[in-house]
């Protein structure tokens, strides 16, 4: 008899990869572990892993010394003596998504699930220029036209008052 779990772990950042959001660029290492619980010694163990829910969202970086065929990486047959435990790693690089990739989760089973939230993409809000146009040179206009009458004003004012 055998257990497989996996975990994740997101090197970047330097934590659990379950406890925070992946960014782009993020290394995220993922470690396969298959543990011999029963009395006898397992032979041509081979170890693979489904990383359909991951593929979609980062790319394989570092196979380990597996061999990644489509969707799946596959590790060579070994030999498991009883009671032992066997990990194997493998990184991946978070990719750059976009908001509409839908839910924005890498999620991968062997033996347990484990699920990487991704940050979704920051949505810039739109630029907005400055309106010009009929309304706002009549209001140039008129301050120009304003200003003007201020000035001949005061002029005409300190020509009285001399």
């Amino acid at each position: 008899s055998f257990q497989q779990s996996k975990s994740a772990y997101n090197q970047t950042q330097g934590v659990a990869a379950q406890s925070v959001q992946a960014n782009p660029g993020d290394i995220i290492n993922y470690t396969l572990t298959y543990q011999n619980t029963g009395s006898v010694n397992l032979t041509n163990v081979v170890i693979t892993d489904d990383l359909s829910g991951i593929l979609p969202y980062a790319d394989v970086i570092n196979a380990g010394d597996g061999s990644l065929s489509g969707n799946t990486i596959t590790y060579p047959a070994i030999s498991v003596p009883a009671g032992v435990s066997i990990s194997k790693t493998f990184q991946v690089k978070v990719r750059d998504v976009s908001a509409s990739s839908g839910i924005l989760t890498m999620t991968n089973t062997y033996g347990n699930q484990v699920s990487v939230q991704i940050r979704p993409p920051t949505v810039k809000g739109a630029s907005i220029p400055p309106k010009t146009g009929p309304a706002e040179n009549f209001a140039l206009i008129f301050a120009g036209a304003l200003t003007g009458g201020l000035y001949v004003f005061k002029k005409v004012r300190q020509l009285k008052t001399r």
